[in-house]
C-alpha cells in the first residue's frame, strides 16, 4: 500500500509542475506577443524607432529567459524564434515593411506555439484524440478530431 501512495504522490507532483511550467511559459511569452504586436504596429505607421524599441524589448526579455527555456524546451524551437528575431531586427535596419511584418508574424507564430506546446499537453483530456490543424487552400485553418 505504501508504493501506491508513493506513486500516486510522485504522479501529483508530477502533473503540478508541468501545470505550473505550462503557466510559466504562458506568462513568459503574453509580454513578448504584446511587444511583437506593437511593433508591427509601429512599423506599420512608420515609426521605425518605437518598433525598434519594441523589438529590442522583445529580445532582451527572449533572452532574459532562454537559460530557464533550454531547460524545459527543444532547444531547436527556441533557435528558430532567436534567428527570428535576427531576422526582424535585420528588416528593420533596412526599413522594409512588408519583410519585417512577415518576420514577425512567423515570429509570434513560433513563441506562441512554444506555449501552446505545454498547454495542450496539460489540458487534454486523457483518451480523447488529438485535435489536428487542416488547413485548405485558400481558406481558413479548421480544427478537425480524427
Amino acid at each position: 500500500m505504501k508504493h501506491l501512495w508513493f506513486s500516486v504522490g510522485v504522479l501529483t507532483v508530477m502533473a503540478l509542475v508541468l501545470s505550473w511550467n505550462g503557466s510559466h511559459l504562458v506568462k513568459l511569452s503574453n509580454p513578448l506577443c504584446e511587444e511583437i504586436s506593437l511593433a508591427s504596429q509601429a512599423a506599420r505607421v512608420g515609426e521605425w524607432e518605437n518598433a525598434a524599441q519594441h523589438t529590442a524589448n522583445a529580445q532582451t526579455r527572449w533572452e532574459e529567459n532562454t537559460g530557464y527555456l533550454r531547460f524545459v524546451q527543444c532547444h531547436a524551437n527556441l533557435e528558430k524564434v532567436s534567428v527570428l528575431f535576427e531576422e526582424s531586427k535585420a528588416f528593420l535596419a533596412c526599413q522594409e515593411t512588408g519583410s519585417y511584418l512577415a518576420i514577425n508574424a512567423q515570429l509570434l507564430g513560433a513563441i506562441k506555439e512554444l506555449s501552446e506546446l505545454e498547454t495542450s499537453l496539460i489540458y487534454r483530456v486523457p483518451g480523447q484524440p488529438k485535435p489536428q490543424r487542416e488547413t485548405l487552400p485558400g481558406r481558413k485553418t479548421k480544427t478537425k478530431t480524427r
